[in-house]
């Protein structure tokens, strides 16, 4: 059999897409545990890659904590002095984002980094006392806040330099960005803005040129605040809009795009979307409903499942999905048992896709065998 370079592309690309399920999404999820003297996880962010996952562990104190499948959950130290710390992103290189504070509820925060298993602050900007660390790209920059109430403004922390810089840049309407929330490789970041008139607005950045963009929101008839919680590495962002009851995703090519919520639901938001448009988020009712949007359809997070047992999505009001990568795994958390555990869900293939992947291996493997030896 003679195979052209085009059919092993095709052949590889086969081999490592997402599952083309005939009917439903299926995952199968994994409990990460929790750590040794605390007594519940969470799940907050999972490396582009799907390596690596971060969160906290909640106890008498909060600890940040790193999962990897080969480590287990790892305690991440936090400053001194401080017995509340939270990891917020990583990126592929294992570089840890996240917050430090004195209480539970986020007091006199600090913005922290976690590189080869250390601790160290970021640097904030002069003047400045106060700040958080929500996001990271694989360059090494970080996005948060310094500041707090009406004087919180969104700031880029540079972990390579050391260095901190507050977003000035006002949007053509006037508003500027008061939280940055997520940030891609291409510097362009997305965040929550105020608008003139106080009102929560959607905010894009480029850290390259210096522009700041405001994203038009959904209509709604009420007073329409929105915000901005993640951003693709092609550009696609989500968010809520129409007073956080409406779920969006925006493109420069599609533009803004409501996103169906679940039945059981009155409101939600994305808050992760990877390159595909799939997005994973948060939604309420009675309980809390996270659920994935995936080709054009919404499911419940835990009528995807194929090994639910112990778990509850259903009658829980802290169940939540925050992270989807480019081969669809998702982060999160739910009650695990009765108790809140920090999830990873990985895609089912079908019988089918495991036929074509193992299909796509083999025919490579043989074209290997028949060519020459350089």
């Amino acid at each position: 059999m003679k195979l052209s370079a085009l059919t092993v592309a095709g052949l590889l690309a086969a081999s490592v897409a997402l599952p083309a399920w005939a009917d439903a999404p299926q995952y199968s999820i994994v409990d990460l545990g929790v750590l040794s003297g605390t007594t519940a996880s969470q799940g907050f962010g999972i490396s582009p890659d799907g390596d690596t996952v971060v969160g906290r562990a909640a106890g008498t104190q909060y600890k940040a904590f790193s999962w990897s499948a080969s480590t287990g959950m790892t305690a991440l130290p936090n400053l001194a002095s401080r017995n509340f710390a939270v990891a917020n992103a990583v990126n592929n290189v294992g570089t840890i984002v996240g917050t430090s504070s004195t209480t539970s509820f986020g007091s006199a925060p600090l913005p922290v980094v976690w590189q080869n298993g250390a601790v160290s602050q970021l640097a904030l900007p002069s003047g400045q006392a106060a700040g958080r660390a929500n996001d990271i790209n694989n360059g090494g920059i970080a996005v948060g806040s310094v500041g707090s109430g009406v004087s919180e403004i969104a700031t880029i922390y540079n972990t390579n330099t050391g260095t901190a810089t507050v977003i000035s840049a006002l949007s053509s309407q006037g508003s500027f960005m008061q939280t940055a929330l997520a940030i891609n490789d291409a510097g362009i970041v997305v965040g929550t803005g105020v608008s003139t008139d106080s009102r929560n607005v959607i905010l894009s950045y480029n850290s390259v040129t210096g522009a700041m963009t405001e994203i038009a929101p959904l209509p709604y008839a009420g007073f329409n605040s929105s915000l901005a919680f993640a951003i693709s590495e092609n550009g696609y962002v989500g968010g809520s809009s129409g007073n956080g009851s409406q779920a969006f995703i925006w493109s420069q090519a599609g533009g803004m795009v409501s996103v169906p919520l679940p039945g059981i639901s009155s409101n939600g938001s994305v808050r992760a979307v990877n390159d595909l448009g799939w997005a994973v988020g948060n939604s309420g009712g009675q309980y809390a409903n996270p659920f994935l949007y995936a080709d054009g359809t919404t499911y419940l997070i835990g009528d995807v499942i194929v090994n639910e047992a112990g778990w509850n999505f259903t009658t829980t009001t802290s169940a939540a999905a925050l992270g989807i990568t480019n081969e669809g795994l998702i982060i999160g958390t739910a009650k695990f048992n009765g108790v809140e555990h920090a999830y990873l869900l990985t895609p089912v293939p079908e019988p089918t896709t495991w036929a074509l992947m193992l299909g796509g291996l083999a025919a490579i493997g043989a074209l290997k065998r028949r060519r020459p030896a350089a």
